[in-house]
């Protein structure tokens, strides 16, 4: 089996998909995923193939994190300990 079929198989993304608010993002997210296993396949990608999934991956994450962490947890009135704030500042904060 190749990682291409073992992922449309067994990895479906769900957290990620419920980020996904158009028939086409899902489309493109959908090719971003196909691109990079199918450059792991083929052992190797294109870069500007690599760095556009990249890029449109890292927004669907981000969009997700939001979605699912820091809204509902951090956002929504509900206290949190001191290490899980630092957490959420060190996951969140863009780098210097």
């Amino acid at each position: 089996m190749n990682v291409e079929n073992f992922v449309k198989q067994n990895l479906t993304f769900p957290i990620l998909r419920t980020s996904l608010l158009s028939p086409r993002l899902v489309e493109q997210f959908d090719e971003a995923v196909d691109r990079v296993f199918a450059g792991i396949e083929a052992g190797s990608i294109r870069n500007v193939v690599l760095q556009e999934a990249k890029s449109f991956l890292s927004r669907i994450v981000q969009n997700a994190w939001e979605k699912h962490v820091s809204e509902p947890f951090f956002w929504g009135g509900t206290p949190q300990p001191d290490d899980v704030r630092e957490l959420h500042f060190f996951l969140t904060s863009s780098p210097a």
